[in-house]
């Protein structure tokens, strides 16, 4: 059991890359659990770190066998804008016949909780040998052998770096740290990954620790691989170019991102471009055309913003690594390795009128990507990206469609009618519900689904007809989970209802008619009693 006071603070959910699954293959739990003779089943809400029961059932265990320190209270949080309970539920150890109480990271923060004294801690070695001065019971249950080795395979540097920026030492950053501080508190499952790590410390004699939520999130790392000139002699005016290969060279990072490819001459740069780029490309050759302006040339070929240093100064992070990201050669006096002696520049590609879905991604309700395995009923938010190439705006229809892949049916969840600037780019971002089926979400520009004929239309674009529909439309698969076992939850939901106010009214219904008078007829007659007014006024 744990038996020790809990702080946190500053805690990130994320989703691991799908690419690392193959990590952790055998990371599952079971449906259920069994806690003081009593099933536990395993919480959907909380399933991807393993949680079983509810922070109701951790409340009732805690005063029926006193197993923890402090209550199991709720707290406001200023962050959520609710109660929040100090525990989720159970997570079930390595080698404990007893689960153990996994803590919310969204409870607000205990006192002494500062994160500028993590470098000063006194941390304890070994937790899961110490006992705690109050219970007599071990700090937590040992680490599973076989996990601690896979998590050290991706240690460096995708935890480590996280570590060292919540401020924490370097020996505690370090992978040996594993095996002595760092207990694993969540188990990550395939398709949904979330990790977190807890380490103790003495605060005037008494334990207390702290547990992180790790973003296990795999970077690309761009390079320029080779740069050449195509001649190792020149005459000024005449055209020339360089001759460049990139590549994304992390195997772990398996998304194609559109990254910009610059070249500068002597300083002014010549040449800048959107590119396409993925590992699977291995990599890609451009020729960068160039007017030799007499005297010493140095050109400087960047890709992704070059080998500045930061994160933040960067379109696409790689998580520091950017000292491959530019290449650069001389010529002129010197000697240049020649590709080609009678070289003929490749010709420009052709510029485009058109329109195109750049990107599609499925987020989780933390704006982290997801992807292969959704759950079913969770919330989930599509974000399309759509681009123009028209040197014109205009309004142009996108649409969200959500296709099933056992029966072949497409179905529109959301259509709209967006502007582009010329050359714009827009971001739209829909609401979706996981589902237990494999489906395929599909974002479209300017690009209709015809049911009766089972074809895409293509729309004009203010009259105006694109170079190619191709790239209209970009699709992601994705397949459902199965609902989850054990008893049905209760929820309640309130709505508020309007009903409009009604009075009963006798209303009056008058007829009229015509009845045709032979001779003579007797008609009511009621004669006016009051008195008349005399009035005089002159005339010429």
């Amino acid at each position: 059991m744990f038996k020790n006071k809990f702080i946190s603070f500053f805690l990130v959910p994320v989703l691991l890359s799908f690419l690392l699954i193959p990590l952790f293959a055998e990371a599952e739990y079971a449906p259920s659990i069994v806690l003081y003779g009593e099933e536990l089943m395993l919480n959907p809400d909380y399933a991807a770190i393993g949680v079983y029961g509810d922070p109701l059932i951790v409340k009732r265990f805690g005063e029926m066998y006193g197993e923890l320190p402090e209550p199991q209270e709720q707290k406001w949080s200023d962050v959520t804008g609710q109660l929040e309970w100090r525990y989720l539920g159970y997570v079930k150890p390595y080698v404990d016949d007893d689960a153990e109480p996994f803590p919310n990271f969204d409870f607000p923060p205990d006192a002494g909780g500062d994160p500028a004294n993590r470098p000063y801690r006194n941390f304890i070695q070994n937790p899961w040998f110490v006992k705690h001065p109050n219970t007599g019971c071990n700090l937590c249950a040992r680490n599973d052998p076989s996990y601690v080795e896979q998590i050290k395979k991706i240690w460096d540097p995708l935890i480590k770096n996280q570590l060292l920026a919540y401020n924490l030492p370097d020996f505690m950053a370090d992978v040996s740290a594993i095996d002595v501080y760092w207990k694993v508190q969540s188990y990550p499952l395939p398709g949904e990954l979330y990790g977190s790590l807890c380490e103790w410390h003495w605060v005037n004699g008494y334990p207390w620790y702290e547990s992180y939520r790790l973003i296990l999130r795999v970077y690309p790392d761009y390079a320029v691989t080779n740069l050449q000139l195509s001649s190792d002699s020149f005459v000024a005016g005449n055209s020339y170019y360089a001759a460049a290969k990139v590549a994304q060279i992390d195997p772990n990072y398996s998304m194609s991102e559109s990254v910009k490819l610059t070249a500068t001459l002597n300083g002014v740069q010549i040449y800048s471009k959107d590119i396409g780029l993925s590992n699977s490309d291995g990599e890609k050759s451009y020729n960068i055309p160039f007017v030799h302006p007499g005297g010493p040339v140095n050109i400087v070929v960047k890709i992704n913003g070059g080998n500045v240093a930061g994160d933040e100064n960067h379109a696409i992070a790689e998580q520091g690594r950017y000292d491959n990201n530019q290449m650069e050669v001389k010529g002129g006096s010197g000697t240049v390795i020649i590709i080609n002696p009678d070289p003929e520049p490749e010709p420009e590609e052709e510029e485009t009128a058109n329109l195109s879905v750049a990107n599609l991604q499925l987020l989780n309700s933390n704006g982290q990507p997801v992807t292969g395995t959704v759950v079913v009923n969770k919330q989930y938010q599509v974000k399309a990206t759509f681009k123009s190439t028209f040197d014109v705006g205009g309004n142009a229809k996108v649409r969200f469609y959500v296709k099933d892949n056992h029966y072949g049916t497409m179905s529109v969840n959301k259509e709209e009618t967006v502007y582009f600037s010329p050359g714009g780019t827009v971001t739209k971002t829909w609401d979706w519900s996981g589902t237990t089926s494999e489906v395929t979400l599909i974002a479209t520009v300017a690009y209709r689904w015809w049911d009766q004929q089972s074809k895409y239309v293509e729309e004009p674009f203010v009259s105006m007809t694109e170079t190619t529909y191709e790239d209209n439309e970009k699709e992601m698969g994705v397949a459902g989970t199965a609902l989850p076992s054990g008893p049905t939850t209760a929820i309640s939901w309130q709505y508020p209802l309007y009903y409009h106010p009604y009075v009963n009214m006798v209303v009056p219904i008058y007829e009229e008619y015509t009845v045709p008078v032979y001779g003579y007829k007797e008609v009511p007659f009621t004669k006016d009693t009051s008195d008349g007014k005399i009035r005089v006024y002159l005339v010429e």
